[in-house]
């Protein structure tokens, strides 16, 4: 739970967030490459599995 000065401060940086403009193209980008995600996954999930494997394998060669 939030203190009512807690829940004042979240508003307000909420609010600040979604009138960035930036901040707002950012949430749309992330939005639409969700939503293709989604249904590329539900299309063929053979190759998203693959894809998937295949960036896991990277990022442990690459330490990350």
């Amino acid at each position: 739970m939030l203190s009512n000065a807690e829940r004042r401060h979240f508003e307000a940086i909420r609010a600040a967030f979604a009138a960035d403009p930036y901040m707002v193209a950012v949430s749309r980008a992330a939005q639409r490459r969700e939503r293709r995600r989604r249904i590329y996954r539900w299309l063929a999930p053979l190759v998203v599995a693959r894809r998937e494997r295949r960036y896991a394998a990277r990022m442990l060669a690459y330490g990350g």
